[in-house]
């Protein structure tokens, strides 16, 4: 189920994650010279400064304003809310609130997805 909606500058976006399954969060910006952070539950940095604060997530860089958190084999005591903040904290809020299940898929990944490029 995804269920999405804006309040504000921040928009929610709330999946389901299968334990053991890949899960990748899109974020992207059009904003030039800007950098995203994200961050669990509204406590912990995963991603500041152009640097990850995780042992276990990476960002994907790829594009241009691409800042996808790529989260391998996601675990139950990662489920909460993670936050893709645009311009460091000072722009639009991005909050995918994930919940795991132990149900499979055929799927190998779980993916959401949220372009705000043509957004802004």
């Amino acid at each position: 189920m995804i269920f999405a909606a804006e309040i504000d500058d921040t928009e929610y976006l709330r999946i389901t994650a299968y334990v053991g399954e890949n899960t990748t969060l899109l974020c992207r910006t059009s904003l030039d010279v800007v950098d995203v952070d994200w961050k669990y539950n509204d406590v912990e940095y995963l991603y500041l400064n152009g640097y990850t604060h995780h042992p276990r997530f990476t960002v994907d860089r790829r594009g241009p304003g691409q800042y996808d958190l790529v989260m391998p084999s996601i675990q139950w005591n990662e489920s909460g809310n993670y936050t893709c903040w645009e311009d460091s904290g000072l722009g639009r809020r991005h909050v995918y609130i994930v919940n795991i299940t132990g149900k499979t898929t055929v799927a190998a990944a779980a993916t959401a997805a949220i372009d705000y490029s043509s957004r802004l």
